[in-house]
């Protein structure tokens, strides 16, 4: 069964970052640094970072699915421990994904960093583990194609 598709802009992810800014910002100042879920989270995680004009920045690869295909438990396939364990329980730190579709990526991000502020661009509506924030909400029935997905298929 396909799904259907939802193909966003550039437009949408920078207004969607500024607006996961203005949350967190809210809920926790300024933020000591961001994580970014690579590979989806780490333009909304750049982004981010200029608006808050912070350097710590740091990516942790997560992979929750095989092209299309869901994985069983998502898969920690690049972390720098060294540097997580710098962050301690993750107090003033955000983390950033695209798009949370299930929470596993929250989850096993919560199991590192149970402190920190968690933001995604898309939730699924029917996630029953959800970030702290997000910007926009996706049906389950939905692929979301993000800008940076579509590269040469335009």
């Amino acid at each position: 069964m396909s799904k259907d598709r939802r193909y966003l802009g550039w437009g949408a992810i920078y207004e969607g970052s500024q607006a996961l800014a203005r949350f967190a910002r809210k809920e926790i100042g300024e933020p000591q640094g961001i994580i970014g879920i690579a590979r989806g989270g780490l333009v909304p995680a750049t982004i981010m970072a200029h608006i808050f004009d912070i350097k710590p920045v740091i990516s942790v690869s997560i992979v929750s699915y095989d092209k299309e295909t869901k994985t069983a438990r998502p898969v920690i396939t690049a972390l720098d421990k060294a540097r997580l364990a710098s962050v301690g329980k993750g107090k003033g730190w955000l983390i950033v994904d695209d798009i949370c579709d299930t929470g596993e990526t929250i989850k096993v991000m919560r199991e590192y960093l149970p402190c920190a502020c968690v933001v995604t661009l898309m939730l699924n509506k029917d996630c029953l583990i959800k970030p702290d924030f997000c910007y926009s909400f996706k049906e389950a029935e939905e692929w979301v194609v993000f800008p940076w997905e579509n590269v040469g298929n335009e």
